[in-house]
């Protein structure tokens, strides 16, 4: 896989959805409350929009199509899994982050706090759920280790959402440099060893911390990892 696509591919869901990570706090009451119709139309937008990039990147990397319908069992989060699971980690990540910039978007169109919540958890686990069924045509096969894991942090994509307390001590994150000895040729999405997704808690969330930084002069608060 060339640099050059792995970059256009991200560029283009990010252009996507990018007025939404500008304005995320967009204040619900100044926005116009819209019909089911029109909440719709958003959702279908981000859905198709998202399937087409998911649908491009497994055509021209992940070989969909090549093979006949299989599934597969990888092991989980072991020694017997070929990444040590961190392909799981990796797809919940990617979950995660789908489902929160779904959830921009669809705030800033006009969408509820707990309607754009659901839609988003929703539209990104039906994505996640695409990509298993390109896989099943693939070398890598369906994975229901890897639905499951999607499952479980769009459910917490919604927790979140939902909860801003939470939300302020909880955090998704990753760490990324590229393995060495990777070329243009190679699938950079895929490059579990030089990734880490890290499960936070900040400290910037618990009322006691914050005021212990203003005592220590205005320090930020921790975060723990």
């Amino acid at each position: 896989m060339s640099r050059f696509l792995f970059v256009s591919l991200f560029l283009t869901i990010l252009c996507i959805f990018s007025p939404s990570y500008v304005f995320a706090q967009t204040d619900e009451s100044s926005t116009p409350a819209l019909s089911t119709e029109e909440e719709g139309l958003v959702i279908a937008r981000a859905a198709i929009l998202s399937s087409v990039a998911i649908t491009t990147w497994g055509l021209t990397n992940w070989d969909w199509g090549s093979n006949e319908l299989k599934l597969a069992s990888e092991g989980w989060l072991t020694n017997a899994s070929k990444t040590g699971g961190s392909d799981k980690t990796g797809h919940m990540f990617f979950t995660y982050t789908l489902a929160d910039l779904m959830n921009w978007e669809f705030k800033r169109n006009g969408m509820k706090k707990e309607r754009a919540a659901r839609a988003s958890a929703l539209t990104s686990l039906g994505v996640m759920t695409l990509l298993e069924v390109g896989d099943s045509t693939s070398g890598y096969g369906f994975s229901y280790e890897d639905l499951i894991m999607d499952s479980l942090v769009a459910g917490v994509s919604y927790l979140l959402n939902t909860n801003p307390s939470l939300e302020e001590k909880l955090d998704f994150r990753i760490e990324y440099w590229p393995s060495k000895g990777l070329t243009d040729r190679d699938d950079y999405a895929a490059d579990y060893s030089g990734m880490k997704h890290l499960f936070a808690i900040k400290g910037s969330g618990f009322d006691s911390l914050t005021e212990r930084s203003e005592n220590l002069g205005g320090l930020p608060p921790c975060w723990i990892v």
